[in-house]
C-alpha cells in the first residue's frame, strides 16, 4: 500500500507496467465523532502460557475467521492459522 501523493513512485509504477488492483481507505476519528457512545468491553487479556496456549490459538483463529469473511475470507486451515500464530507468538 501506498500513499496516492507519492506521485513519483505512481509513475514509476505505472511506466513499469504495474496495474491498481485495490484502493484502501483510512479513516481517522475520535470517540467524540460516534453517534453512538462505545459500549463496554467484556474482552480481556490473557497472558499466553503453556497452559492456555490452545485456547489462545483457537480463539485468535475463531475470530480471525469472523472478522474477515465479508472482506477477505480465510482460505487457508483453521490449522494451519492456530500454527501460524503460534510460530509467530514465540519468534
Amino acid at each position: 500500500m501506498l500513499p496516492s501523493n507519492n506521485h513519483s513512485l505512481i509513475a514509476l509504477l505505472k511506466a513499469n507496467d504495474f496495474q491498481l488492483k485495490r484502493r484502501c481507505f483510512e479513516c481517522v476519528f475520535t470517540q467524540n465523532d460516534l453517534k453512538e457512545p462505545l459500549l463496554a468491553s467484556k474482552s480481556q487479556l490473557i497472558k499466553l502460557e503453556a497452559n492456555n496456549l490452545d485456547k489462545c490459538a483457537q480463539t485468535y483463529a475463531k475470530y480471525y475467521q469472523q472478522v474477515h469473511a465479508d472482506i477477505s475470507p480465510l482460505t487457508a486451515s483453521l490449522a494451519d492459522l492456530i500454527a501460524a500464530f503460534l510460530q509467530a507468538s514465540f519468534a
